[in-house]
């Protein structure tokens, strides 16, 4: 895993980099993600409860991913509220 600091200089390098490349040249890793958005569509939270764990580590579960009242909170006061409102109208 290769991380970077992200300056304006090197955002500009990542983006114009990432425009380069040709979305026909991942057929494997597409392959890959099908397979993972077909088994997320089927079986919802089990299936990425499970890709959680494979690919992080992080054994969670309907029980233990429970998010608080106060933690909720605090994300809203985090969050641009703008995004907040586009987030809830795009579930209608």
């Amino acid at each position: 895993m290769q991380i970077l600091k992200l300056t304006d200089e090197a955002f500009g390098t990542i983006l114009t980099n990432m425009l380069k490349r040709s979305p026909d040249s991942y057929p494997e890793q597409e392959a890959v993600v099908s397979v993972i958005l077909a088994d997320v569509r089927e079986n919802g939270d089990k299936a990425v409860f499970n890709y959680t764990k494979k690919f992080d580590g992080a054994d969670i579960s309907a029980e233990n991913f429970i998010v608080t009242e106060e933690e909720e909170k605090e994300a809203y006061e985090k969050v641009d509220p703008a995004l907040i409102g586009v987030i809830l109208c795009s579930g209608r």
